[in-house]
């Protein structure tokens, strides 16, 4: 059984605000949550992965806390791509709902892929995109939103399986659409 744990420090303003707590859930599966956002009303809304870490296959895994450390919300998307959970995900508020961004393993027969998944404020899955390039697998690092909405993406990529890696900047429109890549 493995647990997943929320620290204190991970949520800063709470601390801050003379709170401390931790919050800690047991499932039978391999997850983790690994980044994070406060969002318009305050609360935390904390992305990462559920599933099989031997296999590479994770489900998105969104919670929604509240600065006292209350579950408000937690939900897995059953999703069909392997979002990794190795701190290669991003998360982004939206007037409407979030944007989450992660990777996609690749396989023996598929490169890995940028996906871009739209949630509603409830969890609920709207629609998944899925980017590829040239290169053997690109991953995010970080997402930026800038003052037009346009979402910015940075990142490193794989030409092969030798690890001899390049950088490249996305530029998404706030619908998750690729508006342009460069690679470095």
């Amino acid at each position: 059984m493995n647990t997943l744990r929320i620290l204190a420090l991970l949520l800063l303003p709470a601390a801050v605000s003379g709170q401390s707590w931790e919050l800690r859930i047991s499932t039978l599966e391999d997850e983790g949550l690994v980044t994070g956002i406060e969002d318009a009303n305050g609360d935390f809304v904390l992305c990462g992965g559920i599933g099989n870490s031997l296999v590479n296959d994770f489900d998105p895994y969104l919670m929604k806390i509240s600065s006292s450390g209350d579950t408000i919300l937690s939900k897995r998307l059953n999703d069909t791509s392997a979002f990794s959970m190795d701190g290669s995900v991003s998360i982004v508020e939206q007037d409407d709902g979030y944007l989450i961004f992660g990777y996609i393993y690749p396989d023996s027969v598929n490169p890995g892929k940028i996906a871009v998944l739209k949630t509603d404020f409830n969890f609920e899955q709207i629609w998944t995109k899925q980017y590829r390039s040239p290169y053997y697998s690109e991953i995010l690092r970080s997402v930026k939103v800038n003052k037009d909405s346009t979402i910015i993406g940075i990142g490193t990529a794989d030409a092969d399986t030798s690890s001899n890696l390049d950088i490249f900047i996305y530029k998404f429109s706030p619908q998750g659409d690729s508006l342009s890549s460069n690679y470095l």
